[in-house]
Order: structure tokens, then C-alpha cells, then sequence
């Protein structure tokens, strides 16, 4: 994930708990076989 968004794996392991807080992203199935999910953020533009 950091590499895609051009971060380093620090910065978004300090971002993840408040994107997880404001329903932005969600872990799907534990953290051993899991998967991130993004959710659909409406930016209304």
C-alpha cells in the first residue's frame, strides 16, 4: 500500500488506526489470511 500511494510503510502504519476509525477502511477476515477493504468514499464534487 505505501509504495502505490507514494508513502513510506510508517506513515501509513500511523494512518491506518484513524482511517479504520473514520470508516474508511476495514480489515476483512483476521490479520494472518486477511485483506484490506477501502470503502467507497463520496467526495460529492
Amino acid at each position: 500500500m505505501a509504495a502505490h500511494i507514494g508513502k513510506s510503510p510508517r506513515t501509513v502504519k500511523r494512518m491506518t488506526p484513524s482511517l479504520i476509525g473514520r470508516g474508511l477502511l476495514e480489515r476483512e477476515n483476521g490479520k494472518r489470511n486477511g485483506k484490506w477493504i477501502v470503502k467507497d468514499i463520496n467526495l460529492n464534487l
